[in-house]
């Protein structure tokens, strides 16, 4: 009797210890029978609430270990995919958007008075580089 659930006779009796044999529901008064639903609705509002945790944590780790599965794989380079092999890893050096500022060299440009005193209108009398005189041109 024991073999046909999977225990062994010890085992078996100190198990048969602790189960609770059903009452004979043929033998009970309908008042007894809803005493008994009514002790055993709180048991199945914490069986329902516990497979719906159960539900939403299942979700979770399935959610996890795809995120892991991700994480774990190697990243591309091109000895194992298709990239080209100037994607490759580079040699260490400077970051390519963080170069130093170029340095300024004298005649290429100021900064402007924020407020000037006067403004000058100059003009060119002749092309520096053909001597021609300049089209009359409006300002602005």
């Amino acid at each position: 009797m024991w073999a046909r659930i999977g225990l062994t006779r010890s085992r078996g009796l100190r198990f048969a210890g602790c189960v609770i044999r059903a009452p004979d529901l043929a033998k009970l008064t309908v008042a007894e029978k809803d005493a008994l639903i009514l002790s055993l609705l709180p048991v199945v509002w914490q069986l329902e609430q516990a497979l719906a945790r159960i539900a939403e944590l299942e979700a979770r780790n399935a959610e996890l270990l795809a995120r892991l599965a991700q994480s774990e794989r190697p990243g591309k380079t091109p000895e194992n995919s298709s990239l080209l092999p100037s994607k490759g890893q580079k040699p260490d050096g400077p970051a390519p958007g963080a170069r130093p500022p170029r340095k300024g060299r004298p005649g290429v440009g100021r900064a402007l008075e924020p407020h000037p005193g006067r403004i000058v209108e100059a003009r060119l009398a002749a092309c520096p580089h053909c001597t021609a005189p300049p089209r009359a041109r409006p300002l602005g």
